[in-house]
């Protein structure tokens, strides 16, 4: 296998590797249930994760500059930059190294219960992402340390690492058939796999809509209509609390986007938006006449004057030529009065 030096995108063209972003592929000595698998593997979920550290330090994980017994094998398949920077350290068939295994009532995403007691790095593509989930604290616990990095409600995800994280979903949806199609049942967060050290893992628990998971499965989904995209079907025992943690929103948005009365009350079979509406697009305003149009406007107006003006004429004329018929009636009249007057006066 020939890969590009790290800080180089490579496009090697091996199977499992994305083109055209880095490649540093893992030096250490695989353990052997890995070794048997390389290759071998069909991922059917992608597992998110924040790295409570920096790209760097995951990149020199796979090189094995930290010989630490416990992150020597820290191997996630993709490592994600707040720039966009993209690092993959594993093929997405071959097992990497990136959730833990715990009891079976621990795990809460579905893909993970029915596979039990098989661990989620057997049959799962793991993506890290620079940052802090939690923030870190000075010795003293103290004072806060890396609030920049630290992902928060107020301080999102870098849309560019929300855009290489998407890309780097959408490749692999396109490569591994077995991933089905983006939802949140083929992509999960690293909380649902029953890790009890990562309740915190993407997004802290209490706010967990900082993982941008509904807008990154937005961008994943082929375009649909106004009306469309993603929603959730109410099924007996949801909570508006809990499908907004399902889905990184918030209840309030849930509440306004679906125009709840009540959002205590939920029906079950009851189709739920995920997303804002689409706004009804406004039709285009009319485009302007041209000069040409504006130019033959002109011309009929001059026209139609004119002929205004001559039928203003005709008019006049009509007029007075009607007063002289009138007049010659009227002398008419006259004689004819005075003719009778006079018929009159000679019986």
């Amino acid at each position: 296998m020939s890969h590009q030096p790290a800080g180089k995108a490579c496009n090697c063209g091996e199977r499992g590797w994305m083109p055209g972003v880095e490649h540093v592929p893992v030096t250490w000595t695989r353990t052997a249930w890995v070794t048997a698998a390389a290759g071998k593997m069909q991922p059917v979920v992608i597992i998110d994760h924040v790295m409570q550290g920096w790209l760097t330090t995951m990149v020199n994980y796979a090189l094995s500059a930290f010989p630490a017994a416990d992150m020597r094998y820290v191997s996630p398949h993709f490592n994600i930059g707040t720039g966009g920077r993209v690092v993959q350290i594993e093929s997405i068939f071959t097992p990497g190294i990136h959730a833990s295994t715990y009891a079976l009532n621990d795990r809460t995403a579905a893909v993970v219960r029915g596979r039990a007691p098989a661990s989620p790095n057997a049959y799962s593509i793991g993506i890290e992402h620079e940052g802090f989930s939690v923030p870190l604290f000075t010795p003293d616990k103290m004072t806060p340390l890396l609030t920049a990095a630290t992902w928060t409600a107020a301080n999102p995800w870098p849309p560019a690492m929300v855009e290489a994280s998407v890309r780097v979903k959408a490749w692999c949806f396109a490569t591994a058939p077995t991933l089905g199609t983006p939802s949140r049942e083929s992509i999960i967060g690293h909380y649902e796999t029953g890790d009890a050290n990562r309740v915190n893992d993407p997004a802290p628990a209490a706010i967990r809509y900082v993982w941008p998971i509904a807008s990154m499965i937005l961008a994943l989904l082929p375009d649909t209509p106004a009306a469309g995209g993603l929603v959730h079907t109410v099924v007996r025992g949801d909570t508006l609390g809990a499908i907004a943690q399902r889905y990184g929103v918030t209840v309030a948005q849930l509440v306004a986007w679906n125009a709840l009365a009540d959002p205590n009350r939920l029906e079950v079979g009851q189709v739920l938006r995920l997303s804002a509406p689409a706004a009804t697009p406004v039709p285009p305003a009319p485009a302007g006449p041209s000069a040409a149009d504006i130019e033959s406007a002109r011309g009929v107006l001059r026209t139609l004057a004119l002929d205004v003006s001559i039928a203003g004429r005709a008019l006049a004329n009509a007029e007075k030529e009607l007063t002289a018929v009138r007049n010659t009636l009227d002398a008419i009249e006259q004689r004819r009065v005075a003719a009778l007057a006079r018929l009159g006066g000679e019986s």
